[in-house]
């Protein structure tokens, strides 16, 4: 027997059973979308696997944006997550502005939104840097 079936039968937590929540969000740039996509195996409804394609950004994944000044860092960040977050009718979009230079006119301006939308919110006030 595999170690993996081992590790599933002594399982109490359930740490070892997989799940088809193979979810990805498209970055609304398509040639990103595909660069850092990938296919992975799940299974379909008659317990066959099948291949997936996953595109754009997989969920629960933290990306890091670093470059030097004004290397668009804040228009890619914000263009990409407001691109994902603008499909779900509760997504949020939280813009926290430690260095307080981003206008809101500005962050308005790039997501394409008016300002009055309340699923975005650029937060200046309670931010410090140590």
């Amino acid at each position: 027997m595999p170690i993996w079936e081992d590790l599933k039968e002594i399982d109490k937590k359930g740490l070892f059973t997989g799940n088809n929540n193979t979810t990805s969000y498209s970055t609304g740039i398509l040639t990103l979308d595909y660069a850092i996509g990938y296919w992975t195996k799940v299974m379909n409804e008659d317990g066959e696997l099948v291949d997936k394609p996953m595109l754009g950004i997989p969920a629960g994944n933290l990306i890091s944006l670093i470059s030097e000044s004004g290397g668009g860092k804040t228009t890619f960040g914000l263009q990409v997550g407001w691109n994902i977050v603008k499909k779900f009718e509760n997504g949020m979009l939280f813009m926290i502005d430690c260095e307080k230079t981003l206008s809101p006119q500005r962050m308005f301006n790039l997501i394409h939104t008016s300002y009055d939308d309340p699923r975005v919110v650029l937060d200046r006030e309670n931010t410090s840097i140590e």
